[in-house]
């Protein structure tokens, strides 16, 4: 049933799918035939296609049954099952005048109903009646049929190709027309028929390309329910999956020759299926010396760079054997095996020459050499940077209650902490950036605790990663974190909404998770300030600057919480009674959410909005509210003596509650003062006539907000169920506009 004619004529009413369409369906394929993709590349278009074909299809009205991505380095592609072949139609419903506007009085049309009618482009006799709340109202009625699909893919196959977000383009036809690498083939199907379109001049077609090493170069497709078959008879395995599997079973098949374990690593796996078409493992060998390297060393130059995986035995020792995977059939594998092994010689050479340099000098000298590497321009070098770090951990420890053994360590933990940035190790493979840090640490004989805080004060270097695992690490990362987040806010380098360059939102979003990870108890805004001040005179900011740090970790705050399931609106209630203490701000939206599902919570949120409201009005017209709650022989009225003796009472147990972080119970004592405030509004006036009295009424209804405030600000929470009628709308004016203080005449409220 439509909803009722509305009187301004050809307003749409309602849309709806025709009944009746064809319903056969059919396979649709696309396939972008690509230059070499990057693998993060095709990993992203494979997780963006599907998306958009299910929102391009659905706009289109076009059902289908199963939507799949497909891809390798050289090709895109997307296989749709059940595809209708025609779109849905729609009955498209238009609402005019009411008939009793659209007629007069002998029963001929006015001007409203010809002018719909002309309008619509139906005679005055097409137009349908449909009984309305309102009465019978004019309808017309159109049934638009759906386009055949094969002349819609078209518009679907191009739009999905050009909405495509990659973070690098290219340019390379007339077009301009940008995109990672040079498009140079289109398969586009529906059934057994091409789907004609065109993309970067390059025109659609049933043609595929194999690589230039399989004996067929172009492979037709006959439908798309043969495309897997035809690419997989030419060594294509277009499946991801298949693809990853297939690294995995023969990379354990080659190590058995050596009976060696594969060491597990699901990344590499991945990274490699989204390199290669056709996956072959090679195993290679190294020299034996080159296991003298720390294992951490070691794998990064085969996992990083090359792309190989490690050999184990079965207790997780590595061998000198890798694993790599080559891109075509098992031909010349011999070359291909030396040609990896020669690769990889030089690399660990490179690795144990840059580790012999950098054992020659002290831990001392590396500190020393940070005074001659910029960390930021007006923020100083990394010695600066790491004398900052040392006195914000100090201070953070003894304000954390921390030993004098434990303040050593983090002492210690902040001066050596960038200290391996300088060493050659580090400038070769800088993803070992915090590895290194350990391992020359605990090779220059110190503590194992300086050692691993030195490597997790990077930590987490994920939005969801490790946290770190000794509270001196994690002293020390929250140090780190703060001054890089504050330095960088000081001199302007702040992220924008789609930039991040820096890194900073990852770095906020750690130090909030260390500090409720670690149940520490900091006022946030006191540790900024500590922050700043300890910034170059050259990096003062302006004085908003501590602000916009602070609202900067508010967000990550309220995205965490937000994430646990809880509401926006009680974040905000919450945080407007403050947040200093994050630990304590999620207690205290815990708490206002258990008491939210009380039924007197509702009601009483609409008192004090309207008490809020009347405050604030109050303001505006220059009226001055006391701070002290006004004696009960000033209040004539036995509901606003009731509410200030409750209030007083009240405000005694709340504080004491507050005290105790018992903030569930205060909640329950604020609920029940709902009756004797909802009394007071019933039967007292606040805005009177004589001042005195005004002012006094004024000072109950502000003690009462300041309470609730000391918990959260009940007039940010929005409605959950129908208003109750105890309690006037929250907007509802007590002081009337024409209201002046000194005025003599003031109009009833």
């Amino acid at each position: 049933m439509p909803s009722e004619p509305d009187a301004a004529a050809g307003r749409p009413q309602r849309l709806q799918p025709e009944e009746g369409f064809g319903m056969s369906s059919k396979d649709a394929l696309l396939e972008i035939g690509t230059e070499e993709l990057p693998a993060s590349i095709v990993r992203s278009a494979l997780e963006q296609m599907p998306r958009l074909a299910e929102t391009l299809l659905e706009e289109q009205r076009i059902r289908y049954e199963r939507v799949q991505s497909l891809g390798t380095p050289r090709r895109l592609a997307l296989l749709l099952e059940g595809v209708a072949e025609q779109a849905e139609g729609l009955v498209e419903e238009r609402v005019g005048p009411l008939v009793r506007l659209a007629r007069d009085a002998d029963g001929r049309p006015t001007p409203a109903a010809l002018g719909f009618a002309k309008a619509q482009g139906v005679p005055v006799d097409a137009l349908e009646v449909r009984e309305t709340p309102r009465g019978p109202g004019f309808l017309v009625t159109r049934r638009i049929p759906g386009r055949p699909t094969l002349d819609v893919l078209p518009q679907v196959f191009e739009s999905l190709i050009r909405q495509l977000k990659f973070p690098k383009t290219m340019v390379w036809e007339p077009s301009r027309f940008r995109f990672p690498r040079p498009i140079r083939s289109l398969v586009a199907l529906y059934g057994t028929k091409v789907v004609r379109c065109a993309v970067a001049g390059v025109k659609s077609g049933r043609v595929t390309h194999s690589p230039t090493w399989a004996i067929h170069h172009r492979l037709a497709v006959p439908f798309p329910g043969r495309y897997v078959t035809v690419l997989k008879n030419a060594c294509i395995l277009v499946d991801p999956q298949l693809r990853a599997e297939a690294i995995r079973r023969s990379a354990e098949q080659v190590i058995r020759k050596v009976h060696g374990t594969l060491r597990s690593d699901p990344e590499l796996v991945e990274e490699n299926a989204f390199l290669v078409e056709h996956p072959v493992a090679v195993l290679g060998s190294f020299r034996e010396e080159f296991l003298s390297l720390p294992p951490e060393v070691l794998v990064t130059c085969l996992r990083h760079h090359q792309k190989f995986f490690a050999v184990t035995d079965r207790q997780g020792t590595l061998l000198p054997y890798f694993v790599g995977i080559r891109n075509g059939m098992s031909e010349s594998q011999q070359t291909v095996r030396e040609g990896y092994e020669r690769v990889l010689a030089a690399r660990l050479s490179d690795a144990q020459f840059f580790l012999d340099q950098d054992r020659k000098l002290s831990q001392q000298d590396h500190v020393e050499q940070l005074r001659h590497v910029v960390f930021q321009e007006r923020l100083g070098s990394l010695y600066d940077k790491m004398q900052r770090i040392q006195r914000l951990a100090e201070g953070l420890a003894q304000t954390l209650g921390c030993s004098a053994k434990q303040l050593q360590y983090v002492s210690r933990i902040a001066q050596l902490a960038k200290a391996h940035l300088v060493t050659a190790l580090v400038g070769e493979y800088p993803e070992l950036q915090g590895v290194v840090g350990r391992l020359y640490t605990t090779l220059a004989g110190e503590d194992s605790i300086v050692a691993q805080g030195v490597e997790e004060h990077y930590w987490p270097v994920t939005a969801e990663g490790p946290l770190p695992s000794t509270r001196e690490g994690a002293i020390v990362a929250l140090a780190d974190k703060l001054d890089t987040i504050v330095g960088y806010f000081a001199v302007g380098l702040i992220p924008t909404g789609t930039t991040d360059p820096y890194g900073l939102r990852r770095l906020a979003l750690g130090l909030i998770r260390i500090i409720r990870d670690r149940g520490w108890r900091l006022s946030l805004p006191q540790w900024v300030d500590t922050a700043f001040a300890a910034l170059p005179a050259a990096a003062q900011p302006d004085p908003e600057a501590c602000q916009r740090v602070l609202a900067f970790l508010l967000q990550r705050v309220e995205g965490i919480l937000t994430q646990e399931g809880f509401r926006a609106d009680e974040i905000a209630a919450v945080v407007a009674s403050g947040w200093d203490d994050v630990l304590d701000l999620r207690v205290r939206v815990e708490s206002l959410q258990t008491i939210r599902k009380q039924p007197e919570l509702e009601p009483l949120t609409i008192a004090f909005k309207r008490a809020a409201n009347i405050l604030k009005q109050a303001a505006r017209l220059g009226v001055e509210v006391p701070e002290r709650l006004a004696d009960t022989d000033q209040l004539p009225e036995p509901a606003e003596r009731a509410l200030r003796l409750e209030l007083q009472q009240a405000e005694q147990e709340v504080l004491g509650l507050l005290e105790e972080k018992r903030y569930t119970e205060a909640l329950r004592r604020l609920v029940a003062l709902r009756q004797p405030i909802d009394r007071f509004f019933e039967e007292v006036m606040v805005m009177v006539e004589d001042p005195h009295l005004r002012q006094a009424r004024l000072a109950v209804l502000a003690g009462v907000v300041r309470l609730f405030r000391r918990v959260a600000d009940l007039s940010l929470l929005q409605p959950a169920t129908p208003t109750q009628p105890s309690s006037a709308p929250p907007n509802s004016p007590e002081v009337p506009q024409s209201f002046t203080v000194t005025g003599s005449s003031t109009p009833a409220a």
